[in-house]
């Protein structure tokens, strides 16, 4: 899956509207394992981190919570270029 370790896995909650018990459901799946640097990126109603592209693109793992993530009105134009190193690095 990826060469990095632990792998940084981002979890995005977004299509399920930042929903507290997606976001807990999740987390209980990762969180404490060691293979996995786990964290969680909410939308509603701003970013959950202080810089957006810089997060995504050190992820190795987006996990979307379902819905397109990528045609989502809710991301920021940055996400277009936060995929394609992150994609590129990955291959």
């Amino acid at each position: 899956m990826t060469s990095s370790w632990p792998a940084q896995l981002c979890f995005i909650p977004t299509a399920t509207g930042d929903s507290p018990a997606a976001i807990e459901a999740v987390t209980e799946v990762f969180v404490g394992r060691e293979d996995v640097d786990f964290s969680v990126l909410t939308l509603f109603t701003q970013p959950s981190v202080p810089d957006f592209e810089t997060h995504l693109t050190a992820q190795d793992v987006l996990l979307a919570g379902g819905g397109s993530l990528v045609m989502s009105a809710s991301l920021p134009s940055t996400t277009s270029s936060a995929w394609c190193p992150c994609a590129r690095r990955n291959r």
